[in-house]
Formats: C-alpha cells, sequence, structure tokens
C-alpha cells in the first residue's frame, strides 16, 4: 500500500493496527493516489473515508468497504477513478461509493482478471459506473477484462461490458436496481441481439465467446449499444437508449431493426472532413448515415435503421483535428480535444453545446437554436462565433476551470460609422470602434473563471441617438439594432461635369 510518503506493507500486526485506526476515524481524508499492490490489504469499516486521487489495486491486493463510505473527491467529471487490475479483488458490503458533486459518476474500472463483489449497497447515490475493460477505440488487448463481477441486493448506476473476441468473464446481476446496462463492441466483434427492452430482467443470459452473463430478477431503466471499434452488431426488437458508433471507422458496421432508439451518438469523430445533413427524431422505414453525409478526410461508420424509431434525439462528438458541416439538424453537439473546426446551420442543438478539454476550438452558428451551454472538462480554450438564437429558458449548465470561452458578438445597427463601446460590469471602457459602411459591426468577449457571469453593456451612438444593450455569454446573436438610429444623411448630389474632347492635331 503506497502513499507518497510513506510505504505500509502487509505485515499482520500493522494491517491489524491499521485497520483499527481506520475504524475509529472520523472521515479520514487523504490526498494522492492509493496504490494497494502484491498482497496488499485494506480493510474501511464503520465509517466515512475521504479520497482525494485515484485508487490503484492490483496484483493479489484487495480492498474491502464493510458498513462504510467511500467519497472520492473528484472537483470535475472524471478526475479521478478507481482501477481493480490483474487478479485483485474490491468487497463492498452494505457500503456507498460517491463523489461530493451531485450527479456525477464515479467510475470503477475492471483490467485483466479482477473480482468484485457488490452486497447489498446502495451504488446508486453516487452514480457508481463499473468499466469491464477500457472503454474508447483505441483497441489495446492488455486492457481487456476476463474477470468476474457479482452484484447482489445492490442498486448501481451503470454496469458497461466490453466485448471482444480475446475478452470473456463472469456477470452475475441478481436482485438488482440498475439504471444502465451498457453492451460496448471492438476489434472485429460480432454479435446479434434482440428483445432487449428496458424493465424486469427475471431470467436473462449470453453465453457466447467466453461471455457468461446472468441477469436475475434484475431491473434495468436504460440499454445502450455502443460500437468502440470495428464490429459487426445488429439488434432487433430493442428499446436503447442509446445506439452508438463511438469511433470514425468505416469498419463498424451497426444495424438496428424494428427498434425503438431515444438517441443516436455520432462519436469520437477525429481527423475528419465531412458534411451531415438531416439528423433528426422520426421514424425511418430504411435509412443509411451515407445518404445523410459526404466524407473528404477519413471515415464514417456504416449505420442503417430499418423499421426503426429515433424517439429524442441525435448526438454529434467533434475530436481532434476535424473539421464538420452539420445541416439541418436537431441534435446535442460536443467538442473533445483540440483543434476543431465545426459550422452548425439551420439546426437546433438541444440538452446542450458541451466542451469537453477542447482547446484552439471553434465552433460557427448559421441561423441555429441553442438550448443550453456545459463548459464541462477542463483545460478548455474554444471559440463561439456566428448567428445563434438562445431562448429565454437557456443557462449555463456547468463552469468547470481553467477555462476560457471566447464568444464573437456581431451586430447590426443599420447605419455606418455607429460608434461602439463596450462597458465592463464596473463600468469601465474595455472597447471600442466602429460600424462599417454596411452598418455592421462585430466585438469579442473573453470569458474565464471569474468572469463567466459578468454582464456587460454595450453602448452604441449615432446621431445624437444613445442606445445601451446588456451582453453576457448567452446574448443571441446579431444584437439586433436597426430601425433605432435616425437615418443617415443622403449622400451629396454630383452635378456631372461637361466631358472636355481634345482632339489632337487640330
Amino acid at each position: 500500500m503506497r502513499y507518497p510518503f510513506q510505504c505500509i506493507r502487509h505485515l499482520p500486526t500493522l494491517l491489524i493496527l491499521f485497520t483499527a485506526i481506520l475504524n475509529f476515524a472520523v472521515e479520514p481524508l487523504h490526498a494522492a493516489d492509493l496504490i494497494l499492490d502484491g498482497n496488499d490489504v485494506l480493510v474501511i469499516e464503520n465509517q466515512t473515508y475521504i479520497h482525494t486521487g485515484n485508487i490503484y489495486l492490483k496484483d493479489n491486493a484487495k480492498l474491502t468497504l464493510r458498513n462504510a463510505t467511500l467519497i472520492v473527491n473528484i472537483s470535475y467529471h472524471e478526475e479521478f477513478d478507481i482501477y481493480v487490475s490483474d487478479n485483485a479483488i474490491l468487497e463492498v458490503d452494505n457500503s456507498t461509493i460517491k463523489t461530493p458533486i451531485s450527479d456525477e459518476i464515479q467510475r470503477v474500472i475492471l483490467i485483466g482478471s479482477p473480482e468484485l463483489y457488490f452486497r447489498n449497497s446502495n451504488l446508486n447515490e453516487g452514480l457508481v459506473y463499473i468499466a469491464a475493460g477500457i472503454e474508447g477505440g483505441l483497441y489495446d488487448e492488455s486492457k481487456l477484462f476476463t474477470g468476474s463481477v457479482i452484484i447482489s441486493g445492490s442498486t448501481i448506476h451503470n454496469i458497461s461490458l466490453n466485448f471482444s473476441p480475446e475478452g470473456g468473464g463472469l456477470v452475475s446481476v441478481k436482485d438488482v436496481r440498475l439504471g444502465t446496462f451498457t453492451l460496448r463492441f471492438n476489434n472485429n466483434y460480432q454479435g446479434q441481439f434482440s428483445h432487449l427492452k428496458p424493465g424486469l430482467f427475471a431470467s436473462w443470459s449470453y453465453t457466447e465467446n467466453n461471455y457468461n452473463i446472468a441477469l436475475i430478477n434484475t431491473q434495468i431503466d436504460m440499454l445502450i449499444a455502443a460500437c468502440d471499434g470495428p464490429s459487426k452488431i445488429i439488434v432487433r426488437d430493442c428499446e436503447f437508449h442509446q445506439f452508438a458508433p463511438t469511433t470514425p471507422s468505416a469498419a463498424i458496421q451497426m444495424t438496428a431493426i424494428d427498434s425503438k432508439i431515444r438517441q443516436v451518438p455520432l462519436h469520437g469523430l477525429m481527423d475528419i472532413e465531412a458534411r451531415l445533413w438531416g439528423l433528426k427524431k422520426g421514424h425511418y422505414d430504411d435509412w443509411l448515415l451515407s445518404d445523410h453525409s459526404t466524407v473528404t478526410r477519413g471515415e464514417l461508420p456504416w449505420l442503417r435503421l430499418r423499421n426503426t424509431d429515433v424517439t429524442d434525439w441525435w448526438m454529434v462528438s467533434s475530436f481532434a483535428n476535424s473539421d464538420i458541416t452539420i445541416e439541418d439538424s436537431t441534435l446535442e453537439f460536443r467538442v473533445y480535444s483540440d483543434n476543431s473546426h465545426t459550422k452548425i446551420k439551420n439546426s437546433r442543438i438541444v440538452y446542450r453545446l458541451m466542451l469537453y478539454c477542447a482547446e484552439n476550438s471553434t465552433v460557427e452558428f448559421e441561423k441555429t437554436i441553442v438550448e443550453n451551454i456545459s463548459v464541462y472538462v477542463p483545460p478548455i480554450s474554444a471559440t463561439i462565433k456566428g448567428d445563434i438564437t438562445f431562448p429565454s429558458s437557456a443557462r449555463l449548465v456547468d463552469w468547470y476551470g481553467p477555462s476560457t470561452v471566447t464568444r464573437r458578438y456581431p451586430v447590426a445597427c443599420g447605419v455606418p460609422s455607429a460608434a461602439l463601446k463596450l462597458y465592463s460590469k464596473d463600468g469601465a471602457l474595455v472597447w471600442s470602434g466602429f460600424t462599417n459602411s454596411a452598418g455592421n459591426g462585430e466585438f469579442g468577449i473573453r470569458f474565464n473563471d471569474n468572469n463567466h457571469s459578468d454582464v456587460w453593456s454595450l453602448s452604441v451612438s449615432y446621431g445624437g441617438k444613445i442606445v445601451d444593450t446588456a451582453v453576457h455569454l448567452l446574448t443571441s446573436t446579431p444584437i439586433l439594432l436597426t430601425g433605432q438610429f435616425p437615418p443617415p444623411p443622403p449622400a451629396p448630389k454630383v452635378t456631372p461635369t461637361p466631358a472636355v474632347i481634345l482632339l489632337l492635331g487640330e
């Protein structure tokens, strides 16, 4: 067991002493990563234990929570994780794992052949998310799961099980209330699933390709199917919360037949230049993504919907080095990673425009409605510009720093050479300029951790009249002030001068 400045090994006397100390401590607070390896054993019992950092269980180590609460002290989404790898054991009896931030998940990531036991525990309060195998498009055989997960008499937020030809393992879930059951596929896994729908699973099993999965008397609120890499998946008569290709690979083939899907996320669009259109909810008789997209660089997955309903919305996630245009769509939009550019036209961004570690990235809008903005996982340095309408209900859902969001504000006054002045909330002049010959101008505000809730004032003066307008992060653009100023004076008449023709040689 290793902390930054100490090393406590697993001698019996020390273990008994350390366990006794934990039993009588009152909300101990520990910082930096906790590493249990070798044959280390740690028991946290009858207390609340606060830990700031990752937790690693390796080799044959064992961590037991008994009648306890473990608080993983994150300050933003997925800051710290619990990793259980090799042949390590995590045992949770009548206990809770959670974070101090409401509505934030706490991941427990299983790699190799570990054992996980959850008994009679409320793990939904802390939104515990079990990931059996590393998620994402980058396939790594060393990150597979081949161990066992045994959960009984508990509530839990999410179980995410990664399928690949080299993977496998035992998953037994009995007498459980499960928020979400996620099936993820990679490395050319091929499978067909039918009749998977939210509700009570009295007795359901899947015993193919070294997987032994059993759901007994288990209530599942949502199901998700996701392809993280090359795979071929067909679902029939299913109801999924999400049906998600998460990597821009033509080797991903996903088909839904006679099904209902709430959301279709096109995730992980990296190193791609593409145009997408017509992504909307509704009924699809026979729909192909290739009929609603063009690609000039990179690849898109192969997606087909037959006699299938999309009931909520689509989602597009722009990643590094992408250049994407989206038109005539209703979608959630996310920006991840760095150096991406997206232009969204004649669309509606529902739920949120989310920035997630988005650095040096730009989102440009044209005649688009944006319902909410979420500045989620730092660091963020992004630019938002163009023609945006924010409804009155729009709000800034999250802001985690350090983050910087630059907004460009076009202004339409209808008169040339109008004086524009921008004042801070304290009344200090921070910028000035003039409209051009067409009566338009533009200014920018750089929002950061300290000023993202501030309200600025734009003062426009022309012809002896001054109009003041409040400006904040969620101000619709262009800022329209046409018709509020006296018309410009007519241009002076120019009397034509008679032409003088000089005939040379006369």
